[in-house]
């Protein structure tokens, strides 16, 4: 099977025409396969312009241009076919079915909202069950916070 390199990365909007250039040139210059981008903050009608600043195959979701927003970037080192997707309404997630070396996987990018809200990792997993590919990879920002009760501490000074 190809090799498949994943990267997931918060980029906190690409609003900014320099950023979105020397985000886009960095995650080329890895050479990774798929990239996951949490945070976009993009709109539909930027959506166009960053495919052609991309200029391999991507997957956008957008709500807002201040909020929001993921991405599937696919680089032109890495062999596929794409069989289909589906997007929220709310810009939180992608999900797709890709074919590579004739087995199908799905991926599923995700950024879910930063309160505690079980509907919406229901709703992911919901989705996921249409796909039903042998193979799932999801990635994202998930949005969770840590609690740790200040008994399990163990913090020793010398």
């Amino acid at each position: 099977m190809t090799d498949l390199n994943l990267v997931s990365l918060s980029v906190r909007g690409l609003g900014n025409c320099q950023k979105r250039r020397e985000v886009f040139n960095s995650l080329i210059a890895k050479g990774f396969s798929i990239y996951f981008l949490q945070e976009t903050h993009s709109s539909e009608k930027s959506m166009p312009f960053w495919l052609a600043e991309w200029g391999y195959k991507a997957l956008f979701n957008s709500w807002s241009s201040v909020i929001a927003g993921v991405a599937i970037l696919i680089n032109n080192n890495f062999p596929f076919e794409s069989e289909r997707s589906f997007t929220d309404s709310e810009g939180r997630f992608i999900i797709c079915d890709i074919k590579v070396d004739r087995k199908v996987i799905t991926l599923a990018n995700i950024y879910p909202p930063y309160e505690d809200n079980p509907q919406f990792f229901e709703a992911i997993l919901n989705h996921l069950e249409v796909f039903k590919s042998e193979k799932i990879i999801i990635g994202g920002n998930f949005n969770l916070e840590m609690k740790v009760r200040s008994s399990q501490l163990c913090l020793r000074f010398q």
